[in-house]
C-alpha cells in the first residue's frame, strides 16, 4: 500500500485514501475483513414495547385483549348486459375497545379502478403478478347511493368524507365503547371491469361458454381498530393486501338462472338453485373421496333470475365467482376427529389442455386441505371452493381464484395448494397483510414446502396427475436468495417491497426452514408454530406476537435470528481462517487448533466436517453462542494426528455468501 501511495504521490486525501482500501478489500488484495460485530447481533433490547394487558410478553393475548367486530348481511344482483353490480350491505357494528369512537372508517377497495385512485400513479401495481392486462380498464369504483346509520333506535345519515380508497363516517353521538353496537346500512352499485381493471383481482371476460365474473372486495368492509395503531387505513394499492375484522358474512347474488355462482362459504338453499339431479350429486359429493362432477354448463338462454344465498361465520371476508360456463366437481374432504367438508372446483371450458388438468382441481383441493388440517390445524369452513380465474392465484376464507387460462400440471397443484394455505395465514391468524406481507405470504410458503415434498413423495395420491420435481427444504432457494441478498429487508410495509417478491414469499419462508431445521430442531419449531396458530386464531397478531411465541414456546432467544434474517438483510459467512497443528506444552502432547471465523454480519450455528490423516472423520456443531464473544472461534481436537481437511457446513444448508472459503485442505 505504500508503494502505492509513493507512486501516487503525496497529495491523496483521506477519502481517496479510504477508497483504495476498499477497493483493496474488495479484490481481497490484503484479506477479507470482517463485518460482524457481535454487540449489534447480540444486542439488548430488541422488543421495542414490553408486554401488556392487551399483548403478553411471552406472545400470547393478553388477558385484557380486545377487538372489534363486523357482521355484514348482504344483498346484490348482477346486471349482464351492463355488467354492474348493485347492492345493498347491512353492516352489524360491534365496538370492543375501551375508546369511544365519533367516526368509522372503511375500506372501498373498489376505488382502486378510478383513474385517479392513488394506486394509477403506484409504479408497481401495473406490472404487478396479479394483473394480466397492461391498459387497464378503469370505472368509477364504488357509486355509493345512499349510508345510514341506525343506532339505539334512531336512524340517521352521517357525514361522509371519501378519501380513495377509504370512507370515513362521523356519527353523531360517539359509539359507546366496551361493547357499543350499530348498523350501517348502505346502498350502492359498481361497474365490474373488463378484461381487468387496475387490480385483475375483479375482472368479467367471456370463455367459450359465456361471460365469467369474479367478484372480490366487492362490499366495503370495515378497517381494523386496534391496540397497536387505532384505526388501520393505508390506501389499497394491490401488492398490499387486507387486513380486517371477523364477523359472519350472510349474503345473496340474484343472477341469470342459467349461471351457477359458488362463493366463500356454504350455500344455504341448494335445493332453490340446483335442479333435482344436481342436488343429488351435490349430497353425494360430500360423501365421496371421488370427484363426483355435479354441473355441466347451461345453454346461454334464461330469462329469469335465480337467488343463491351463502353463509360464512367467523370469517374476514368473501368474495364469488358466477358463470354460464362453470362445471362443478365435488368431492369430500377428511378433517381430523373424523369430521368432514366439501372441495369444490369451478371451471370454464377452455383449451383442452387446461380442462384435462383442471377436472383434477376438487382433489388438488382435498389433498391441500386434507394435508393442512392433518399437520397444522383443522380447517375451518364447510366448503372448500377453486375457480378457475383470471389472476394468477388469490386467496379469500374458503374460496380461491387460480388462473384458469394458461397453467397445466403442477402450476394448477401448485397454485390451489398455495392458495388454501392462505386458510391458515391470514384467514384463521388474521395478520395485518397491507403492512406485513411475510407474515401470510411467507408463513404461507414455508408450509408449501412440506406440502410439496409429501406430495412428491406420494403422500398427497393423486390420480392421473403430473408430479413435480423433488424439493429439499434444507437447500430451498439458496441460490436464488444468495443472488438477491442485496434487495430488501423483509421487515418493510408490503407496499414497499412490490418489486421484491422474495422479500415477502421465498426469504421469510427459507428463514423458517433454517429456524426448524438448523437452530430449533423438528420437535421444538413445530410445537411453537402450532402453538402460534392456536394462540392468535381469529385474532390480530403483530410480528412481535409471533417472534415472542416462536421464543417462549421453543424456550430460545432467538433476537440475533430476527434481527439478522427479518430486520436487515444480514450476510451469512462463515470462513475457516487458520489450522494449525500444535504440542501442548502443558500435556506434552499434539493437538489441531482449528480456527474459523464470521465474516458476515449474521451469526449462525453450523456443523464442521473434520478429517485425520487416518482417515478418520468427525462433525462438531458449533453453537450459535461461539460468537457472543466476536469474530473468530477456535475448535481444538486433541489427537496426535493432524487435520487434512475441514469442511464448514459440508451439507450446504446455510446461505453462505463465499463457499470458496468454506473448505481448507492440507496441500
Amino acid at each position: 500500500m505504500k508503494i502505492l501511495m509513493k507512486s501516487l504521490g503525496h497529495k491523496m486525501s483521506i477519502p481517496v485514501v479510504l477508497l483504495l482500501v476498499n477497493l483493496f478489500l474488495s479484490h481481497n488484495l490484503i484479506g477479507q475483513v470482517s463485518a460482524y460485530k457481535h454487540t449489534e447481533a447480540f444486542k439488548l433490547g430488541f422488543y421495542p414495547y414490553p408486554g401488556s394487558a392487551y399483548r403478553s410478553a411471552s406472545g400470547e393475548p393478553g388477558t385484557e385483549y380486545w377487538q372489534n367486530r363486523a357482521d355484514y348481511n348482504i344483498s346484490c344482483q348482477i346486471d349482464t348486459a351492463n355488467h354492474m353490480i348493485s347492492a345493498t350491505s347491512e353492516l352489524y357494528y360491534t365496538n370492543n375497545s375501551p375508546d369511544s369512537l365519533r367516526f368509522l372508517w372503511l375500506q372501498m377497495d373498489q376505488n382502486i379502478n378510478k383513474e385517479d385512485s392513488r394506486a394509477t400513479s403506484y409504479d408497481n401495481t401495473l406490472s404487478h403478478v396479479d394483473t394480466a392486462f397492461v391498459n387497464p380498464k378503469f370505472t368509477n369504483g364504488y357509486e355509493i347511493k345512499s349510508i345510514y346509520i341506525e343506532i339505539q333506535g334512531r336512524k340517521y345519515i352521517p357525514r361522509q368524507v371519501l378519501s380513495d380508497t377509504r370512507l370515513q363516517v362521523w356519527l353523531q353521538t360517539p359509539l359507546a365503547s366496551s361493547g357499543g353496537k350499530l348498523k350501517l346500512i348502505i346502498n350502492y352499485a359498481f361497474k365490474v371491469p373488463g378484461n381487468g381493471g387496475v387490480s385483475t383481482r375483479v375482472t368479467h371476460a367471456k370463455t367459450p361458454g359465456g361471460e365469467l365474473y369474479q367478484t372480490t372486495h366487492w362490499f366495503p368492509r370495515m378497517c381494523v381498530y386496534d391496540d397497536i395503531q387505532g384505526w388501520n387505513t393505508p390506501p389499497f394499492l394491490g401488492p398490499g393486501e387486507f387486513y380486517l375484522e371477523y364477523g359472519d358474512i350472510n349474503y345473496s347474488v340474484t343472477a341469470p338462472a342459467n349461471m351457477l355462482v359458488v362463493g366463500s362459504g356454504e350455500l344455504i338453499n341448494p335445493s332453490q338453485c340446483f335442479s333435482e339431479k344436481e342436488l343429488q350429486l351435490y349430497k353425494l359429493a360430500k360423501e365421496s373421496e371421488q370427484t363426483v362432477l355435479i354441473r355441466s354448463p347451461y345453454p346461454n338462454n334464461s330469462k329469469i333470475n335465480k337467488v343463491w344465498k351463502f353463509q360464512i361465520k367467523n370469517a374476514r371476508d368473501a368474495a364469488w365467482a358466477a358463470s354460464a360456463a362453470f362445471t362443478l366437481d365435488g368431492a369430500k374432504i377428511n378433517l381430523p376427529d373424523g369430521k368432514s367438508c366439501l372441495a369444490l372446483s369451478a371451471y370454464a371450458k377452455g383449451a383442452k389442455s387446461v380442462h384435462e388438468v383442471w377436472k383434477h382441481a376438487a382433489q388438488f383441493t382435498k389433498a391441500s386441505v386434507e394435508f393442512y388440517s392433518r399437520i397444522w390445524s383443522p380447517y375451518p369452513y364447510p366448503v372448500a371452493t377453486a375457480v378457475a380465474g383470471f389472476t394468477g392465484g388469490m386467496e379469500y376464507p374458503g374460496f380461491v381464484i387460480c388462473l384458469g387460462v394458461g397453467p397445466t400440471g403442477p402450476g394448477v397443484w401448485s397454485t390451489i395448494n398455495h392458495e388454501f394455505a392462505h386458510t391458515w395465514f391470514p384467514m384463521i391468524v388474521g395478520s395485518n397483510e397491507r403492512l406485513h406481507g411475510w407474515m401470510d405470504e411467507g408463513l404461507n410458503t414455508f408450509m408449501n414446502d412440506s406440502a410439496a415434498i409429501a406430495f412428491n413423495n406420494k403422500e398427497l395420491t393423486l390420480v392421473d396427475t403430473p408430479k413435480p420435481g423433488p424439493v429439499s427444504v434444507d437447500t430451498f432457494a439458496i441460490d436464488g436468495l444468495l443472488a438477491e441478498w442485496n434487495q430488501d429487508p423483509i421487515f418493510n410495509q408490503h407496499d414497499v417491497l412490490g418489486r421484491d417478491v422474495n422479500a415477502v414469499y421465498d426469504k421469510p419462508a427459507f428463514a423458517l426452514h433454517q429456524l426448524r431445521n438448523n437452530v430449533l430442531g423438528h420437535e421444538r419449531f413445530d410445537a411453537a408454530f402450532r402453538e402460534y396458530i392456536r394462540r392468535w386464531s381469529y385474532k390480530h397478531p403483530t410480528p412481535w406476537d409471533f417472534f415472542r411465541t416462536i421464543e417462549n414456546v421453543a424456550g430460545e432467544d432467538l433476537a440475533w435470528f430476527w434481527r439478522g434474517y427479518f430486520i436487515h438483510s444480514w450476510k451469512i459467512d462463515i470462513a475457516v481462517k487458520k489450522v494449525s497443528f500444535l504440542k501442548s506444552s502443558s500435556l506434552g502432547t499434539m493437538y489441531n487448533s482449528i480456527q474459523l471465523e464470521c465474516l458476515g454480519e449474521m451469526p449462525m450455528p453450523v456443523e464442521v466436517l473434520i478429517k485425520l490423516n487416518d482417515g478418520t472423520s468427525q462433525r462438531v456443531k458449533v453453537p450459535v453462542e461461539a460468537w457472543m464473544r466476536g469474530e473468530l472461534h477456535y475448535i481444538t481436537i486433541l489427537n496426535e494426528k493432524p487435520v487434512t481437511e475441514v469442511r464448514v457446513d459440508p451439507d450446504n444448508l446455510l446461505p453462505d455468501t463465499n463457499r470458496k472459503n468454506n473448505n481448507w485442505k492440507h496441500e
